[in-house]
């Protein structure tokens, strides 16, 4: 898994599941923390299929802590199965 692919998976999960981002471009500086349609349970569900995808397990404790796509692919690739 490169840190690449990550992004591209978690770009594809935001676009799928929240249509009205459709045409935004992800990068690893991106806040998803900016973005007011990603309530709490659309971080929940970026994660799980994050995490479903590429067998990670990240920590619900640090659910929270994962404000933009840098520490979403580094959770991701650390917590790693």
């Amino acid at each position: 898994m490169t840190r690449e692919e990550v992004l591209e998976s978690a770009a594809k999960i935001i676009k799928d599941c929240f249509p009205e981002l459709a045409n935004e471009t992800f990068t690893e500086d991106t806040k998803l923390s900016d973005y007011e349609n990603i309530d709490s349970m659309g971080y929940v569900l970026i994660i799980t299929k994050l995490e479903g995808i590429f067998d990670s397990r990240i920590p619900e404790e640090k659910w929270n802590s994962l404000t933009s796509m840098k520490e979403l692919i580094d959770a991701v690739i650390e917590y790693k199965q």
